[in-house]
């Protein structure tokens, strides 16, 4: 179709060009995402420069392609210009030479202007790189590997990266591949230009086919993962991703348990880390509790307005930290747990961890720490602020006082008036009915809103699965909570805490989500203990180890006249209990089996199913590779050659005939794909006899296969080995030039 408009019949004229142009102005802006995500590379206005620069050279390149060389020197001059625009660069109003005001120039551009140069140096060079297939497959080889090792050993998340790069290198394939076409066959290609819908509809159908069922296939978990990945899994070591950014509904296990910096989009699995973070010598077994959220957007958590904004106060040594005056907590009673933690890492955190709710700080290693503390009454937490000089503190004691749990007085607590913790019911729009109606549901027989909130984290504990690796199901655009209880229906504690501080606010109650880590294990544990039952504390008194793997999240719900009450909806976890012991204790009966933990029976699982698999697995990689290679060795022409020499020696004198009717087939086919007509009206001799006359550098070799395949064809004389190798030369040598 043409058309009348100028512009658009240049743009058009050399279209193969410009779209070159684009799709590797494309393939390296990966390469600016990806230093854009590396820390302490390239200053924000720096990644800006360089993509505005990418932009004027894309530009300049599709419009002023009909200038020729002229047009690199003016796209130079206009990246310059564009520097010195966003610099404010100001020019000299004295009198000097014209080499001093260009040396003024560059200075005052000075880093810039040698990013957006270099980007526009970069960008030609690779325009004229892209102009070979061999060259597209070099650079896509290059970029693939280089991309992928970064990605394994940093956390730096790539893999989008990679996808883009490896389709733009197949885009410009493709279009290599028109251009050749268009060169070699122009009879061809004048019908493909008149009729282009006879190439773009198969390949729209061919990507609807593929894509479109995929938008709505269930997500699976990989069979296989990166080298690195699979070797470090062999010898039984694990490999940390976190903070890598990943697709929050992703299946792998795509990070090392930790406490999070990141509530923004939970989900996903994880590998357990055993790493130890922290020592507590306490009086009192507890939650060490860190930060609390209080807006839910469908996928996370985030702060509240009060919670970023304060107020804050100082915190002074063994000064008491006042709580917050809007929350009434006067009926409560609290019992004292004191804490002296001892960080073993370097390690630095937003937050001191300590037993809730911490009444003051008694001491720390460095008296210079105090000065970087902050208190926040609001939601109780004891903030440092980590981009201070002084390093993270490596020992501080802290004195608690924890709320005495009493159900009795609890259960004749009613709902606070509405309005007055707003912030603390806040649900997104994103939360479905079905869940608010299954909120409904697990609460409609409980008599008071204490009852209530215990039949959900009952529920939640007693029909849903603890797992670090949760399935896939449903959609990752679905709410988190809606997704975890209706599709996946297993998780570990930020599906549960998320689930029943949702479910818990849609009934009414003031909820927010808390994390922190779970107690640890006491440095003596074991089966000693058990026989020693006279010396134990019943109130777990002693030095608690905490790991990465004891990180964890729960649900504060506050009432009236007695706070915040903490509740534990995660399977196979308890809170502490914190009552005043009674007299005359008997000890119970001993149970010699060793109480495993939820993470515990998940590592011994994922270990029995490695064990089981382990060998299955490696002779299937090791398979795959195998055929991999064999197939891409028959590939090559060499291999191909190879094949057809083994199959020619195997074909006895008889079977001769049948080898040259099958090569002149072959060739037939080949030289339809390219474009040459052969039509089925036509006999074998009018087709080569029309071939020679197009091709006269070719007319002896086409003659002489018409002879053998005739004789092949129509004869009884035998076709002898030599004729018909002599057949095999002469189709691949037409094959590589026509």
């Amino acid at each position: 179709m043409k058309t009348k408009n100028p512009l658009i019949r240049l743009l058009l004229s050399d279209w193969q060009w410009r779209l070159t142009a684009a799709i590797t102005g494309i393939f390296l802006l990966q390469f600016v995402s990806w230093i854009a995500e590396e820390d302490y590379v390239w200053l924000p206005e720096t990644v800006l420069y360089v993509k505005v620069s990418l932009l004027i050279v894309f530009i300049l390149e599709v419009l002023l392609y009909r200038t020729g060389a002229l047009r690199f020197p003016l796209q130079a001059i206009a990246v310059i210009l564009y520097t010195a625009s966003v610099v404010d660069y100001p020019p000299i109003t004295a009198d000097a030479s014209f080499i001093e005001k260009l040396s003024h120039f560059f200075v005052q551009l000075h880093p810039f202007v040698w990013f957006t140069s270099g980007a526009w140096l970069v960008y030609v060079v690779a325009i004229y790189w892209v102009q070979a297939r061999w060259r597209i497959y070099v650079l896509m080889f290059i970029s693939i590997i280089a991309m992928a090792v970064r990605d394994s050993f940093s956390h730096v998340y790539l893999w989008q990266q990679v996808a883009i790069v490896v389709l733009c290198g197949l885009s410009l394939i493709v279009i290599r591949h028109f251009t050749d076409m268009k060169h070699r066959n122009p009879i061809g290609w004048s019908y493909l230009a008149d009729y282009p819908a006879t190439v773009a509809i198969p390949v729209v159908l061919l990507l609807s086919i593929v894509v479109i069922p995929s938008l709505f296939a269930p997500n699976i978990t990989n069979l296989l993962t990166d080298p690195y990945t699979l070797w470090k899994n062999w010898k039984g070591e694990p490999v940390s991703f976190s903070g890598k950014g990943l697709n929050p509904f992703q299946n792998e296990l795509d990070s090392s348990s930790g406490y999070s910096r990141n509530d923004h989009d939970l989900g996903g699995g994880f590998n357990f880390d055993y790493n130890p973070v922290m020592a507590v010598n306490t009086t009192h077994r507890s939650y060490w509790r860190g930060e609390s959220r209080t807006i839910y957007t469908g996928s996370g958590w985030e702060q509240s307005a009060s919670e970023k904004q304060g107020p804050t106060s100082a915190v002074q040594p063994a000064k008491v930290l006042r709580g917050y005056s809007g929350f009434n907590d006067s009926l409560s009673s609290s019992m004292e747990v004191k804490q002296t933690v001892t960080m073993l890492t370097d390690d630095s955190y937003p937050v001191l961890f300590g037993a809730y709710s911490i009444g003051q700080v008694e001491e720390a290693a460095d008296d210079r720490s105090f000065e970087r503390l902050q208190w926040m009454g609001r939601s109780s937490e004891l903030r440092w602020m980590e981009r201070s000089s002084l390093p993270y503190p490596r020992n501080y004691t802290l004195t608690s006082q924890v709320t005495i749990i009493n159900e009795d007085e609890l259960r004749k607590v009613r709902r606070i008036p509405s309005g007055t913790m707003d912030e603390y019911l806040q649900l997104p729009d994103t939360v479905t009915d079905r869940v608010r109606t299954m909120a409904a549901e697990i609460t409609k027989d409980a008599e008071t809103p204490y009852d209530q909130v215990k039949a959900i984290e009952q529920y939640l504990q007693t029909n849903f699965k603890y797992t670090n690796n949760p399935n896939s199901n449903g959609s990752d655009q679905m709410d988190f909570v809606d997704r975890f209880l209706f599709e996946v229906q297993e998780g570990y504690c930020d599906y549960f805490s998320t689930a029943m501080a949702v479910m818990t606010r849609s009934i009414g109650m003031p909820t927010r989500w808390v994390k922190g880590f779970a107690p640890g294990s006491l440095a003596n544990d074991g089966l000693t203990e058990l026989f020693s039952y006279e010396e134990a504390d019943p109130d777990g008194a002693g030095t608690y180890t905490i790991r990465n793997s004891d990180a964890h999240s729960w649900v504060e719900v506050y009432f009236e006249g007695f706070g915040w009450i903490p509740f534990e909806p995660t399977s196979g976890f308890a809170l502490p209990s914190f009552q005043q012991p009674a007299e005359n204790i008997q000890p119970p009966e001993l149970d010699l089996t060793p109480e495993q933990t939820p993470e515990e029976q998940e590592e011994l699982k994922v270990e029995e199913e490695t064990g089981q698999r382990s060998n299955i697995i490696t002779i299937s990689v090791l398979g795959i590779i195998l055929l991999l290679a064999i197939a891409g060795i028959g590939m090559t022409r060499w291999g191909r050659d190879r094949v057809r020499l083994i199959v020619s020696k195997e074909i006895p004198a008889s079977g001769m005939r049948q080898q040259v009717v099958a090569e002149y087939n072959r060739l037939i086919r080949y030289a339809r794909r390219k474009g040459k007509q052969a039509h089925e009206y036509e006999t074998a001799r009018e087709t080569m006899l029309r071939w020679a006359d197009q091709h006269i550098w070719a007319r002896s070799d086409m003659l002489r296969l018409l002879d053998l395949f005739e004789k092949a064809k129509y004869s009884q004389a035998p076709i002898s080995r030599e004729e018909c190798d002599q057949v095999v030369s002469i189709v691949k040598k037409l094959k590589e030039n026509l």
